[in-house]
């Protein structure tokens, strides 16, 4: 499991993308990308490993789970809680 959560990691270091997230209706600017990319690095550990599994490795809900030594239900509030953060903050603007 710590290698899947390794690959997860390095997934998110090398590219920016988010499979299971529609596509935004207007190209996104490399600063809007730039500021997800810092988003992303600012949330708790366990919100962001939940976030780069899902998100970044194509993990399903019950691969994270695996990874992340708990319940499935566990990583989808996780993840609800890591997306409200993100949204919040870079709707505001705000720097946490």
């Amino acid at each position: 499991m710590a290698i899947v959560a390794n690959e997860a990691r390095r997934a998110a270091k090398r590219a920016w993308h988010m499979p299971r997230m529609p596509a935004p209706p207007a190209a996104v600017s490399s600063e809007e990308r730039l500021d997800v990319e810092a988003a992303v690095r600012r949330l708790p550990p366990r919100q962001r490993l939940a976030v780069q599994c899902y998100y970044f490795a194509g993990l399903s809900i019950g691969d994270t789970a695996a990874v992340m030594e708990c319940s499935e239900g566990t990583v989808k509030s996780t993840l609800a809680d890591a997306r409200l953060r993100l949204r919040k903050e870079l709707e505001d603007g705000v720097v946490t």
